[in-house]
């Protein structure tokens, strides 16, 4: 790792995971700032920052005056899918550098971009169908039930299950009006498993450095399902590793990515790994302290140096990327319903398990969470990472942080949903 001892990082964004780049940046040694258009109160990430500004991130011109104002090394763009191109703008006209062009992020955050790149280089996907289809009252072909999501969204948000032609256009109408007349995408639902890939890239070469299984559930009915664990490696691998990988490497030569981190969720279908999300960029689910753990280098970390000095770490990680690790690692997702949060009970006696390395709380006290909240990866409350010299202390482990860790509501409701309980060891590679 460079000295970034002095250095001067504009972190993007003032939410509440993006204070992980803030605690991160001030553990490298260099000054955190933060920026964006929330008041101090709504903005948890500036609450902890060295210094923080109020700004329009939209605003290319009025970021590259406050970097030139402030004397900024460097700039994080975080998590937002919506801030990435934007981010790329504010590097190309300050001069500093960004891991990904305009273009590259444009493509990466729109899921009918992405979708039809992935079908040009034989990367399996889940069969879609055109709107069209539906607009002309021609569905006889389509296999119900269908899941409708905004082109551009994250997060869950917009994403709905329908079961005949009338939900679909209205769903399809819905995520048009929340997203600002945004095109969607329509896919055949495939229920079962999940997994996800995850890159780091480094001056031009492209490490596949975990691959996880990625287990979902749904909390209500009709509801989209949201991840309540994650376990790596998973047994899926091999397959992935045979049919796939190699066509996501060519893509990635053939676009140029240089550096950064990227990763693509899919479904698992007769064996096959068929991909329906992607994000190049940090991911919410923080993977990274995992990586940290297995093979030694923390994406976050790296990202953070390469923004102060242009450099994706002075480590090469070539021969520390193991996707195969011999170790297990676990990401647990703890769930709420609808509601306010009030106390946390049991993150502790969590802490204490065998093999846990990290507890993330997805939001704070005093948080409301409503109806409309429902099926989005709003509802994770905490994320907690661990890693276990084998399967059977791995699996021990998830269901001891599924007992115990509660959350509950100011008058002492428990807004906890609990989740399935993970039993056969054969999830693992």
């Amino acid at each position: 790792m460079s000295d970034l001892a002095g250095k001067r990082l504009l972190i993007m964004h003032g939410t509440h995971i993006a204070a992980e780049i803030v605690r991160a940046a001030q553990r490298l040694g260099a000054t955190a700032v933060v920026a964006d258009y929330n008041p101090v109160e709504k903005a948890p990430a500036k609450q902890i920052a060295d210094e923080h500004y109020n700004v329009s991130l939209l605003d290319v011109d009025a970021v590259v005056q406050l970097i030139k104002d402030k004397n900024i090394d460097g700039v994080a763009a975080g998590f937002s899918d919506l801030l990435l191109p934007y981010y790329a703008q504010v590097c190309d006209k300050a001069g500093l550098p960004s891991y990904g062009t305009e273009e590259q992020f444009k493509l990466f955050t729109n899921k009918t971009a992405y979708l039809d790149l992935f079908r040009q280089y034989g990367i399996p996907t889940i069969p879609g169908y055109s709107l069209d289809i539906f607009t002309e009252d021609d569905d006889t072909q389509v296999e119900y039930p269908v899941i409708v999501k905004p082109a551009s969204g994250s997060g869950s948000r917009g994403i709905t299950i329908c079961h005949n032609r009338d939900e679909v256009l209205a769903a399809a109408q819905s995520a048009n009006d929340t997203f600002f007349g945004n095109d969607v995408v329509v896919e055949k639902y495939l229920d079962g498993e999940e997994a996800t890939a995850f890159w780091v890239f480094q001056d031009g070469h492209h490490h596949l450095t975990a691959f996880a299984n990625r287990h979902v559930t749904t909390y209500s009915d009709g509801g989209t399902p949201i991840p309540y664990a994650y376990t790596m490696p998973s047994s899926h691998l091999p397959a992935f590793e045979r049919d796939t990988h190699d066509a996501m490497l060519r893509m990635f030569r053939e676009l140029n990515l240089q550096n950064g981190m990227l990763f693509v969720q899919g479904k698992i279908d007769g064996g096959v790994f068929r991909s329906y999300d992607a994000g190049f960029r940090l991911t919410g689910t923080q993977e990274y302290w995992l990586l940290k753990e297995l093979s030694g280098f923390n994406p976050l970390d790296m990202l953070i140096e390469f923004a102060l000095t242009g450099t994706m770490s002075s480590q090469n990680i070539a021969t520390r990327a193991r996707p195969r690790s011999a170790k297990r690692a676990f990401n647990v997702s703890i769930a709420i319903k609808p509601g306010t949060i009030g106390t946390f009970e049991g993150l502790d006696a969590a802490a204490r398990l065998p093999g846990v390395i990290r507890i993330l709380k997805g939001h704070t006290e005093g948080r409301t969470l409503t109806r409309d909240n429902e099926g989005q990866l709003l509802q994770i409350a905490v994320r907690i990472l661990g890693v276990a010299h084998d399967a059977i202390t791995a699996l021990k482990t998830i269901k001891s942080i599924q007992e115990v860790v509660r959350v509950y509501s100011p008058n002492g409701d428990d807004l906890t949903l609990d989740a399935p309980t993970l039993h056969n060891t054969g999830v693992f590679l």
